[in-house]
């Protein structure tokens, strides 16, 4: 079964990466013919911008999960990974390129709710990893690791807003939906709407996965649970290696019998 999950993951990257790369291709030439012709269309123009800078970022995001695994061993379990990349097809290929943010109702708040779950899931194994010498996640409190969970998703939510208010300011965009589509500028709590209903829908996601984690960590079952097991456990196997550094890192040996 985890041979099949590998093989289908391996499936996946090369489907994105060709999609993405063949969106951008496509991009790229259309741009450019009607550059050729004499594009007068300021909006036509920043949009072309927009999908070719989500299609490279949509690229390099596919590899972030190995990059990981090499640099800091950290690897993701596999229906977390499947789940990821099902995730970038259809925020960028789906949503960018094919306009689902627009045609499709309810795209933008559905994959907002899913990017909080998802930060706040890989929060539990960065905090898991991160902490993995002398069993140091054993010794965080559930609810520690909750509110860990919890902000860093809306943190990562609340970047993304920023990247957008970046491209909007930079390019001309409407990526936050400040106006309306004949031009008109929004004022007030309408031009704030999409913003603000974007960070409560990442909040919910994020709030519901940290409290799935919570309980996975307190009744000690369930996947979150287990993943901070095998890492720990991994840890016990490898760590005396790097008693030293931990011994440099906090100052002083701690005493493991203590709880």
């Amino acid at each position: 079964m985890r041979n099949g999950a590998k093989t289908v993951i391996q499936i996946l990257k090369i489907f994105n990466v060709l999609s993405f790369t063949a969106a951008g291709g496509y991009l790229a030439f259309a741009f450019a013919r009607d550059i050729s012709q004499g594009l007068q269309n300021t909006v036509s123009y920043t949009d072309y911008i927009l999908s070719l800078l989500q299609c490279a970022l949509g690229v390099y995001a596919v590899f972030i999960p190995t990059v990981l695994k090499r640099k800091l061993d950290f690897s993701f379990p596999d229906t977390m990974y499947l789940l990821y990349l099902i995730f970038l097809y259809c925020a960028i290929f789906l949503g960018e390129v094919q306009s689902y943010y627009i045609n499709v109702p309810l795209w933008d708040d559905i994959l907002h709710g899913f990017s909080g779950v998802m930060a706040a899931f890989f929060a539990f194994m960065l905090a898991t990893v991160m902490t993995r010498r002398n069993n140091v996640t054993k010794k965080l409190s559930p609810i520690f690791l909750t509110i860990f969970a919890f902000v860093f998703s809306l943190s990562v939510g609340t970047l993304w807003e920023i990247y957008e208010f970046s491209l909007d300011t930079a390019l001309d965009l409407n990526m936050q939906k400040y106006r309306l589509n004949d031009g008109t500028q929004l004022i007030g709590k309408s031009a704030l709407f999409d913003t603000m209903k974007d960070i409560i829908t990442d909040s919910l996601g994020a709030f519901v996965a940290a409290l799935f984690g919570y309980f996975s960590l307190k009744r000690k079952k369930g996947w979150i649970y287990c993943y901070t097991e095998n890492r720990n456990r991994y840890s016990e196997n490898t760590g005396n290696d790097n008693e030293q550094d931990t011994v440099k890192a906090f100052g002083k040996k701690e005493n493991t019998n203590k709880v």
